[in-house]
C-alpha cells in the first residue's frame, strides 16, 4: 500500500499531541479537585477509581481523527484483476465452391448461419472479427465487441 499524498501523514503528529494533552488533563484532574474542595469533601467529589467508560468517547474521537487523517493521505493499492480478454476471428470461405447446393440452401448460407450461432454463444467480453477468403483474404469486420 502506498499514499498519493504521504506528506499529509505528518498530521498524525497532531493526534499524538491530542493524546498527550488528554493524558495530562486526566492526571491533573485530581489536583484541580483538591484546590476546589476540602480534604473531607474530596472523596465524595472524586471517586477512588474513575470508571474506564468515561474514556470511551475520547478513544472513539481520537480513532476517528486518526482514520480520517490516514484517509486524507489518499491510500492506494495495486491489485491484479483477471480479465477474460481474447479475440476470435471467424474465417468464411467465399469462393465459388461455396455456392454448391449439397447443403441446404448453399454451403455459404450454412456457413453464415453456423457463424452467427457460434458468435451468439461467445461471452460478451470477447472481441469478434470476420475474415473472408477466396484466393485472397479480406477483413470484413475488424475485431469488436459489438455483435450486430
Amino acid at each position: 500500500m502506498s499514499f498519493l499524498e504521504p506528506d499529509r501523514l505528518y498530521l498524525l503528529l497532531g493526534l499524538l499531541v491530542l493524546v498527550a494533552l488528554y493524558v495530562v488533563v486526566q492526571r491533573r484532574r485530581k489536583v484541580y479537585a483538591a484546590r476546589l474542595a476540602s480534604a473531607e469533601m474530596l472523596s465524595s467529589i472524586i471517586p477512588r477509581q474513575p470508571g474506564w467508560r468515561r474514556h470511551i468517547a475520547a478513544l472513539v474521537l481520537l480513532s476517528a481523527i486518526g482514520t480520517l487523517t490516514v484517509g486524507f493521505a489518499k491510500p492506494t493499492a495495486e491489485r491484479r484483476v483477471p480479465r477474460e480478454r481474447a479475440t476470435v476471428v471467424v474465417a468464411i470461405d467465399v469462393s465459388l465452391s461455396m455456392e454448391a447446393d449439397d447443403v441446404d440452401p448453399t454451403r455459404l448460407d450454412a456457413a453464415k448461419q453456423s457463424a452467427e450461432q457460434f458468435v451468439s454463444e461467445l461471452p460478451p467480453t470477447l472481441n469478434v472479427g470476420i475474415v473472408a477468403f477466396a484466393g485472397q483474404s479480406a477483413i470484413l469486420v475488424a475485431p469488436t465487441q459489438n455483435r450486430t
